[in-house]
Protein backbone atom coordinates (compact mmCIF):
# COMPACT_ATOMS: atom_id res chain seq x y z
CA UNK A 1 0.00 0.00 0.00
CA UNK A 2 2.95 2.33 1.08
CA UNK A 3 4.17 2.17 -2.74
CA UNK A 4 1.17 3.05 -3.87
CA UNK A 5 0.41 5.67 -1.82
CA UNK A 6 3.78 7.52 -2.57
CA UNK A 7 3.04 7.27 -6.57
CA UNK A 8 -0.05 8.98 -5.65
CA UNK A 9 1.44 11.44 -4.07
CA UNK A 10 3.92 12.15 -6.66
CA UNK A 11 0.92 12.69 -9.32
CA UNK A 12 0.05 14.94 -7.29
CA UNK A 13 2.78 16.70 -7.30
CA UNK A 14 2.34 16.74 -10.66
CA UNK A 15 -1.07 18.04 -10.81
CA UNK A 16 -2.18 14.43 -12.24
CA UNK A 17 -5.02 14.50 -9.58
CA UNK A 18 -7.33 12.44 -11.40
CA UNK A 19 -4.71 9.87 -12.12
CA UNK A 20 -3.27 9.56 -8.68
CA UNK A 21 -7.31 9.15 -7.61
CA UNK A 22 -7.63 6.28 -9.94
CA UNK A 23 -4.64 4.48 -9.14
CA UNK A 24 -5.27 4.39 -5.15
CA UNK A 25 -9.06 3.60 -6.30
CA UNK A 26 -7.87 0.71 -8.84
CA UNK A 27 -5.00 -1.00 -6.51
CA UNK A 28 -7.43 -0.45 -2.87
CA UNK A 29 -10.61 0.14 -3.89
CA UNK A 30 -11.24 -3.71 -3.12
CA UNK A 31 -10.71 -2.83 0.79
CA UNK A 32 -13.73 -1.51 2.71
CA UNK A 33 -10.97 0.21 5.46
CA UNK A 34 -9.27 2.10 2.76
CA UNK A 35 -12.81 3.60 1.50
CA UNK A 36 -11.45 7.22 3.76
CA UNK A 37 -8.70 7.09 2.33
CA UNK A 38 -9.88 6.60 -1.42
CA UNK A 39 -12.19 9.15 -0.72
CA UNK A 40 -9.16 11.67 0.27
CA UNK A 41 -7.74 11.65 -3.46
CA UNK A 42 -10.95 12.61 -4.94
CA UNK A 43 -9.51 15.44 -7.44
CA UNK A 44 -12.57 17.19 -6.09
CA UNK A 45 -10.47 18.48 -3.33
CA UNK A 46 -8.02 20.28 -5.56
CA UNK A 47 -10.37 21.85 -7.61
CA UNK A 48 -10.97 25.53 -8.72
CA UNK A 49 -14.24 26.54 -7.08
CA UNK A 50 -16.26 29.13 -8.56
CA UNK A 51 -19.10 31.17 -8.16
CA UNK A 52 -19.12 33.80 -10.82
CA UNK A 53 -17.96 37.01 -8.92
CA UNK A 54 -15.09 34.80 -6.98
CA UNK A 55 -12.70 31.62 -7.45
CA UNK A 56 -11.27 29.81 -5.13
CA UNK A 57 -7.95 28.50 -5.39
CA UNK A 58 -6.25 26.13 -3.95
CA UNK A 59 -2.74 27.88 -1.91
CA UNK A 60 0.49 26.41 -3.14
CA UNK A 61 4.11 27.43 -3.74
CA UNK A 62 3.42 30.21 -6.73
CA UNK A 63 1.19 31.78 -3.82
CA UNK A 64 4.54 32.51 -1.51
CA UNK A 65 4.62 36.37 -3.04
CA UNK A 66 1.57 37.15 -2.37
CA UNK A 67 1.54 35.01 1.01
CA UNK A 68 4.63 37.44 2.06
CA UNK A 69 2.66 40.55 0.38
CA UNK A 70 -0.30 39.84 3.13
CA UNK A 71 1.40 39.23 6.09
CA UNK A 72 3.45 42.20 5.56
CA UNK A 73 -0.23 43.92 5.93
CA UNK A 74 -0.58 44.91 9.32
CA UNK A 75 -4.52 45.72 8.69
CA UNK A 76 -4.93 42.36 7.03
CA UNK A 77 -3.79 40.25 9.70
CA UNK A 78 -5.38 42.20 13.07
CA UNK A 79 -8.71 40.81 11.36
CA UNK A 80 -7.28 37.33 9.49
CA UNK A 81 -4.94 35.89 12.56
CA UNK A 82 -3.73 37.94 14.52
CA UNK A 83 -1.27 35.35 16.50
CA UNK A 84 -0.09 33.68 12.93
CA UNK A 85 3.79 33.04 13.24
CA UNK A 86 5.82 34.38 11.29
CA UNK A 87 6.15 32.61 7.39
CA UNK A 88 9.48 30.63 6.61
CA UNK A 89 12.49 32.68 5.01
CA UNK A 90 13.22 32.53 1.31
CA UNK A 91 12.59 29.34 -0.85
CA UNK A 92 11.23 27.45 2.37
CA UNK A 93 7.87 28.94 2.00
CA UNK A 94 7.51 27.60 -1.11
CA UNK A 95 8.31 23.94 -0.32
CA UNK A 96 6.07 24.62 2.54
CA UNK A 97 3.58 25.75 0.54
CA UNK A 98 3.32 23.17 -2.10
CA UNK A 99 3.84 20.38 0.62
CA UNK A 100 0.71 21.73 2.22
CA UNK A 101 -0.87 21.74 -1.14
CA UNK A 102 -0.16 17.80 -2.14
CA UNK A 103 -1.32 16.42 1.55
CA UNK A 104 -4.09 14.83 2.22
CA UNK A 105 -7.40 15.70 4.90
CA UNK A 106 -6.56 13.37 7.25
CA UNK A 107 -2.41 14.54 7.05
CA UNK A 108 -2.92 18.50 6.75
CA UNK A 109 -6.34 18.83 8.72
CA UNK A 110 -7.05 22.26 6.77
CA UNK A 111 -7.53 23.37 3.17
CA UNK A 112 -6.02 26.97 1.89
CA UNK A 113 -7.67 28.94 -0.86
CA UNK A 114 -6.62 31.85 -2.08
CA UNK A 115 -9.59 34.06 -3.08
CA UNK A 116 -9.88 35.70 -6.39
CA UNK A 117 -12.25 38.20 -8.34
CA UNK A 118 -13.50 37.36 -11.90
CA UNK A 119 -10.23 38.89 -13.40
CA UNK A 120 -7.92 36.10 -11.43
CA UNK A 121 -6.81 39.08 -8.88
CA UNK A 122 -5.37 37.51 -5.90
CA UNK A 123 -7.15 39.57 -2.75
CA UNK A 124 -7.27 37.62 0.32
CA UNK A 125 -7.36 33.77 1.88
CA UNK A 126 -9.89 30.91 3.04
CA UNK A 127 -8.94 28.53 5.07
CA UNK A 128 -10.30 25.86 6.82
CA UNK A 129 -8.63 24.06 9.69
CA UNK A 130 -8.85 21.89 12.26
CA UNK A 131 -10.92 19.85 10.23
CA UNK A 132 -12.15 16.61 11.89
CA UNK A 133 -13.25 13.82 9.87
CA UNK A 134 -14.51 11.99 12.98
CA UNK A 135 -16.97 14.90 13.71
CA UNK A 136 -17.43 16.05 9.81
CA UNK A 137 -16.64 19.53 11.09
CA UNK A 138 -13.82 22.74 10.76
CA UNK A 139 -12.71 26.07 11.74
CA UNK A 140 -13.40 28.45 8.50
CA UNK A 141 -10.61 31.95 8.45
CA UNK A 142 -11.42 34.12 5.80
CA UNK A 143 -9.54 37.64 5.34
CA UNK A 144 -9.10 40.30 2.35
CA UNK A 145 -6.96 42.94 2.11
CA UNK A 146 -8.37 46.73 1.94
CA UNK A 147 -9.80 47.58 -1.53
CA UNK A 148 -11.14 43.74 -1.98
CA UNK A 149 -14.48 44.27 -4.35
CA UNK A 150 -17.63 44.31 -2.15
CA UNK A 151 -19.25 41.10 -1.74
CA UNK A 152 -16.41 39.46 -2.51
CA UNK A 153 -16.22 38.08 1.17
CA UNK A 154 -19.63 36.91 1.05
CA UNK A 155 -18.74 35.27 -2.52
CA UNK A 156 -16.09 33.36 -0.95
CA UNK A 157 -18.02 32.30 1.83
CA UNK A 158 -21.04 31.07 -0.16
CA UNK A 159 -18.88 29.00 -1.98
CA UNK A 160 -17.67 27.20 0.50
CA UNK A 161 -20.76 26.55 2.18
CA UNK A 162 -21.86 24.62 -1.08
CA UNK A 163 -18.44 22.94 -1.13
CA UNK A 164 -18.15 22.21 2.43
CA UNK A 165 -22.29 21.22 2.80
CA UNK A 166 -22.95 20.41 -0.55
CA UNK A 167 -20.13 18.41 -2.05
CA UNK A 168 -18.22 16.72 0.65
CA UNK A 169 -21.56 16.66 2.91
CA UNK A 170 -19.73 17.84 5.99
CA UNK A 171 -21.50 18.56 9.56
CA UNK A 172 -20.57 21.72 11.02
CA UNK A 173 -18.97 25.21 10.25
CA UNK A 174 -17.20 26.81 13.39
CA UNK A 175 -16.02 30.51 13.13
CA UNK A 176 -14.01 32.84 15.80
CA UNK A 177 -14.56 36.20 16.14
CA UNK A 178 -12.64 38.57 17.97
CA UNK A 179 -14.73 40.81 19.81
CA UNK A 180 -13.34 43.99 18.33
CA UNK A 181 -14.64 43.33 14.94
CA UNK A 182 -18.23 43.62 14.74
CA UNK A 183 -18.10 43.95 11.18
CA UNK A 184 -16.92 40.21 10.81
CA UNK A 185 -19.91 39.60 13.41
CA UNK A 186 -22.59 41.03 11.60
CA UNK A 187 -21.38 39.24 7.95
CA UNK A 188 -21.27 35.85 9.91
CA UNK A 189 -24.31 36.58 11.53
CA UNK A 190 -26.20 37.60 8.41
CA UNK A 191 -24.45 34.22 6.69
CA UNK A 192 -26.46 31.96 9.23
CA UNK A 193 -23.76 31.41 12.02
CA UNK A 194 -25.60 31.32 15.55
CA UNK A 195 -23.58 32.85 18.37
CA UNK A 196 -22.39 29.64 20.52
CA UNK A 197 -19.81 31.03 23.26
CA UNK A 198 -18.28 34.43 24.32
CA UNK A 199 -15.00 34.05 26.11
CA UNK A 200 -14.20 37.28 27.90
CA UNK A 201 -10.82 38.55 27.09
CA UNK A 202 -9.30 35.64 25.67
CA UNK A 203 -6.67 36.45 23.78
CA UNK A 204 -4.26 39.37 24.15
CA UNK A 205 -3.61 41.82 20.56
CA UNK A 206 0.23 41.30 20.33
CA UNK A 207 -0.03 44.49 18.63
CA UNK A 208 -2.07 46.89 21.29
CA UNK A 209 -0.88 44.24 24.23
CA UNK A 210 -4.72 44.68 25.52
CA UNK A 211 -6.73 41.72 26.09
CA UNK A 212 -9.95 40.95 23.21
CA UNK A 213 -13.05 38.68 23.84
CA UNK A 214 -13.48 36.09 21.61
CA UNK A 215 -16.95 34.65 20.03
CA UNK A 216 -17.29 31.11 18.63
CA UNK A 217 -19.88 30.50 16.33
CA UNK A 218 -21.39 27.66 14.14
CA UNK A 219 -23.40 27.29 11.56
CA UNK A 220 -25.41 24.26 9.94
CA UNK A 221 -26.19 22.32 6.45
CA UNK A 222 -29.85 24.12 7.05
CA UNK A 223 -28.31 27.52 7.85
CA UNK A 224 -26.15 27.67 5.58
CA UNK A 225 -27.63 26.46 2.29
CA UNK A 226 -31.14 27.96 3.26
CA UNK A 227 -33.23 29.51 0.68
CA UNK A 228 -31.66 33.14 1.41
CA UNK A 229 -27.90 32.18 0.86
CA UNK A 230 -28.95 30.12 -2.20
CA UNK A 231 -30.74 33.15 -3.84
CA UNK A 232 -27.73 35.70 -2.49
CA UNK A 233 -25.51 33.57 -3.99
CA UNK A 234 -27.90 33.20 -7.95
CA UNK A 235 -27.66 36.60 -7.45
CA UNK A 236 -23.95 37.41 -7.25
CA UNK A 237 -23.43 34.54 -9.67
CA UNK A 238 -24.78 36.49 -12.01
CA UNK A 239 -22.41 39.83 -11.76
Amino acid sequence: MNNVLQVARQLRAEGKFSESYQLVNSELGSSPEYASLIWQHQPLFWSNIHSGSCLLTRRHGADDGFLRALWSDLSFKQNFHRQAPDLPAGDELKRVLNLEFISLLSESKSIHWVIRDQKLRPWGLLSLTDISMQHRRGEVLIGLKEGAPIGLTIAAMLSLFQFFFGVINFQKIVALIYGDNPHALKVALKLGFTLEGHLKDHMQDPKSQTFVDLLQLGVFKENALSAGNTQLAMRLMKR
